[in-house]
């Protein structure tokens, strides 16, 4: 028969087995966490270069758009019976009616985050930082581009109302979209009424892109602060 010290050895062994194997298990884990990790930021990252790199493209081209239909709103509606005012008034928001531009955030990362990959972030800081970015794409960046996408529709309904319109450009580097045409009747009426509610439309559409505008800029300088910060966290170059 074995004795207390024999049973005891046993049990020491086996508990020794078993811990060793849990400590083994719990830094193998660890280790595969850490690997995910610095791949879930790796990716974020590069969705928030190319967010920066969208934003800047939009602010810039919409900067454009803008500029472009306050100078049409500074022809006098009353010149707008003279063909050649009628080409310039044209040349000026044909680049507005044929290509709209709108900022989509790189989704795929956080989505994979909120899916579960939080877990894998160590650092509390780190989780509410890239939040806050996302739920200011949400809450500011998205409703200010669903807004600029109404306006948009009320100016092409109008337009194609009483204006007659070429095909639109394809792109906003299409050269036909700034070309004026010469002695080219654009206007099928030019009613009082109705030229003053393109008007109206149009003076909304710039400041919903002011508002816009501004919206982005933060974005991009937000989005520029934290791929900065998680580089640092994470020693990325």
């Amino acid at each position: 028969k074995k004795n207390f010290k024999e049973y005891f050895l046993e049990f020491l062994m086996i508990f020794l087995a078993v811990t060793l194997g849990f400590f083994a298990e719990n830094i193998r884990e660890n280790l595969v966490n850490k690997k995910k990790e610095v791949h879930y930021i790796q990716n974020l990252i590069a969705d928030l270069q190319s967010d920066t790199a969208d934003l800047s493209l939009n602010i810039n081209y919409q900067g454009v758009q803008s500029n472009m239909l306050d100078s049409a709103l500074k022809i006098p509606t009353e010149r707008l019976t003279d063909i050649n005012t009628q080409d310039t008034f044209f040349h000026y928001v044909f680049l507005y009616y044929s290509y709209v531009s709108s900022f989509s955030a790189s989704n795929n990362t956080i989505t994979q985050l909120k899916s579960g990959g939080f877990n894998v972030l160590h650092d509390q800081s780190t989780i509410d930082s890239i939040n806050t970015l996302y739920q200011f794409y949400d809450r500011e960046v998205n409703f200010d581009t669903k807004y600029d996408e109404a306006n948009y529709w009320d100016v092409a309904h109008k337009m194609e109302t009483i204006m007659k319109l070429p095909k639109p450009a394809i792109s906003w580097t299409d050269t036909s979209a700034y070309i004026i045409p010469v002695s080219r009747r654009m206007f099928l009426t030019t009613d009082p009424i109705a030229i003053t509610q393109l008007y109206n439309v149009l003076g909304n559409s710039i400041g919903s892109f002011t508002t816009t505008i501004n919206a982005e800029t933060d974005a991009l300088a937000k989005a520029t602060t934290l791929i900065t910060y998680l580089k640092k966290q994470y020693n990325i170059r």
